[in-house]
């Protein structure tokens, strides 16, 4: 209301200085740019205004996480360190923190085991405890950090072997008057003992002695100045932050309203709120100040306040200064004694137990049982195909569609094919063969699938069409005309298969599973099949193919009570489409859930797949050939 008031009342504003809290600057920070205004804060951190696309008038002195986190990350780096975990508030203000910590932490191959959300009554702690993480960061205000902390004390996460790094914005003994307005289950004392040398990143403070700040102001004699300015009214909040922000905004106004007078031939004071080119040039010329402020050197990176960091560390009662990292030569330094880093136990703390690695692959046992079974199914599917081939002019098996059946014959026999190809891991054919072999188990079960369930989808829409049909003119549906439907499906498959391996081809990766124990931290690693967007993919398929299996499915259950004599299997196929959505359904799902372990998700799989395959094919060919058998039969007798 009140950005409202301002803009819509004379005169003209050029630029917003403030507001105070994150909340309320992202809400006029997202709306001031449709008037072309800059606004420059000296409080909010949130990392949530970094996004340009949101915010691109948007600048602050205050240092955010922009600068703190890689110092975090250059800290850990230090200490040999590769294996971290992140505790934090799920909100906005550390949201976008841990967010923008964690693609540090990845740059560095620095590991984060997990990352645990503090909401009510959550065990965050249990989490960390489990996967043997001992440096851990904590992003969140002390009301919801002390209950944090007080559990890591009763469940013994601290001592000579773990490392702690809190914020740095926690005022002198905050815990002990945070822990009056909570109701924990532990002491000052406790607490104390947890964070006993816990480590925490703030913002330099003071410009360095030798660097003269360009108001010509010491903090001292800025005091000074303004007690003798205000009569008295003290100082509070963030002071040489907002005094260092005027500063910014009148150095970007001076340099915009230079180029404007060399290359436009006007002023600021032809500014208004379509201006969009004054705004262009000031946001450039904001982005080009550095000078010494009170708070040290301003400079802006994308409208953000870039800084060094102070490492801070928590040393019995005192917060010692114990290093130094300079954003500008992106290098941290350690004090000496006595402000040194001192670590518990008197040797720097490890990241994690020791490590054995267990490389996974699918048993040879394991994968003969399956392939023994598909190619059972193979045979059986190949007598079949020989029975409805000889017998396709018989007039009982005329009337099912024999070409129809060899179509979905042939795609059981690709999906059977298939079950091999899963089962062929890095131990069987190595490496470098392995994306030819999960494409081709791709490409076998989705177009075997198509072929099969396309048969069975497209028979059923026959009857459910003839069986629909109100009017006195019958209806003939050939089976020319279903076996191009069924190839239109496999084209649409074709499509998104060549469009997946054109666009974005598989390759291998190692994914690894950790279990922890008392001693030893076990790191099952296992060689995958995986593209960059294999998520998007497989949804497109399973999305495509899902909503096909919904319509069959309810083809199937609307002709559920019909008889067609010229359609003698009928029922069978929709009880076929019942059998395929329900198997196929449950089987996406729990490969789903477990696909980290190879080998339970090759079992599943290649169970689903045999096991559909094999059900649909006996329950749609096996009264074929009984009927067959009998009608001989009585033929001898």
């Amino acid at each position: 209301k009140q950005f409202f008031h301002m803009v819509s009342s004379s005169p003209t504003k050029i630029a917003i200085f403030g507001p105070v809290l994150s909340s309320v600057t992202g809400t006029v920070a997202a709306i001031s740019r449709y008037w072309n205004l800059i606004e420059i804060s000296h409080t909010a951190t949130s990392m949530q205004l970094v996004d340009r696309k949101i915010y691109p008038y948007f600048f602050r002195t205050s240092i955010s996480d922009i600068c703190y986190n890689p110092a975090r990350v250059a800290f850990v780096k230090r200490y040999n360190w590769k294996r971290v975990g992140i505790i934090f508030d799920i909100t906005d203000a550390f949201l976008h923190a841990v967010k923008d910590l964690q693609k540090h932490l990845q740059a560095e191959n620095i590991v984060s085991v997990t990352t645990e959300g503090i909401t009510d009554n959550s065990d965050t702690i249990s989490g960390l405890k489990n996967k043997d993480v001992r440096i851990i960061f904590l992003f969140a205000y002390p009301s919801k950090a002390l209950p944090v902390l007080c559990n890591a004390y009763h469940q013994k996460l601290f001592g000579s072997h773990y490392v702690w790094m809190l914020p740095g914005f926690y005022l002198e003994n905050w815990f002990i008057n945070d822990l009056k307005k909570l109701d924990i289950n532990c002491t000052s004392e406790q607490i104390q003992e947890v964070i006993e040398g816990y480590v925490a990143f703030k913002n330099e403070l003071l410009p360095v002695n030798n660097e003269k700040p360009l108001s010509g102001y010491t903090i001292n004699g800025f005091i000074e100045a303004y007690n003798n300015f205000s009569n008295g009214a003290p100082l509070s909040g963030s002071y040489s932050y907002a005094y260092d922000a005027i500063w910014a905004l009148a150095l970007g106004l001076n340099r915009t309203d230079e180029i404007l007078r060399e290359k436009y031939a006007r002023n600021l004071s032809s500014f208004n709120y379509n201006d969009n080119i004054t705004a262009h040039i000031l946001v450039d010329a904001l982005n080009n100040v550095s000078f010494i402020g009170l708070s040290g050197r301003i400079a802006f990176v994308d409208g953000n306040r870039v800084g060094n960091v102070m490492v801070m560390q928590y040393q019995s009662t005192d917060a010692t200064s114990s290093g130094f990292y300079n954003y500008f030569t992106k290098t941290l330094s350690v004090s000496n004694e006595p402000y040194s880093i001192k670590w518990q136990g008197n040797f720097t703390p490890a990241d994690g137990e020791n490590v054995h690695n267990e490389w996974q692959s699918i048993p040879t046992a394991i994968y003969i049982v399956f392939a023994c079974l598909a190619m059972a199914g193979v045979l059986l599917t190949t007598m079949f195909m020989i029975f409805n081939i000889t017998m396709q002019n018989d007039r009982r098996i005329k009337i099912s569609s024999p070409k129809i059946n060899i179509i979905m014959l042939v795609g059981a026999m690709l999906c059977f094919f298939s079950v091999m190809f899963f089962g062929l891991d890095w131990k069987f054919v190595g490496e470098n063969a392995l994306p030819a072999i999960c494409t081709s188990a791709a490409w076998t079960l989705c177009i075997g699938f198509t072929l099969g369930f396309g048969s069975l989808f497209w028979k059923t829409w026959r009857v459910y069409t003839i069986y629909r049909n109100k009017t006195k003119r019958s209806i003939i549906i050939k089976d020319r005309n279903l076996i191009v439907k069924i190839f239109g499906l496999a084209v649409i498959d074709i499509i998104i298969l060549v469009f997946w391996q054109t666009i974005d081809p598989l390759y291998v990766q190692k994914e690894t599973a950790v279990q922890n124990n008392p001693t030893v931290t076990t790191h099952y690693i296992a060689v995958v099949c995986t593209s960059k967007y294999l998520s998007l993919w497989t949804g497109i398929i399973y999305g495509y193919k899902f909503l096909l299996m919904i319509f069959g499915a309810f083809l199937a259950w609307e002709t559920r009570s019909v008889a067609i004599k010229e359609l003698n299997d009928s029922k069978l196929i929709g009880l076929c489409i019942y059998n395929v959505f329900v198997l196929c359904t449950t089987g996406v799902l729990l490969t789903a859930v477990i696909n980290t372990d190879p080998i339970t998700s090759f079992c599943l799989i290649a169970s689903f797949i045999i096991l559909c395959t094999t059900l649909t094919i006996v329950l749609i060919f096996s009264p074929k050939v009984n009927l067959h058998s009998n009608c001989n039969n009585a033929s001898l007798i």
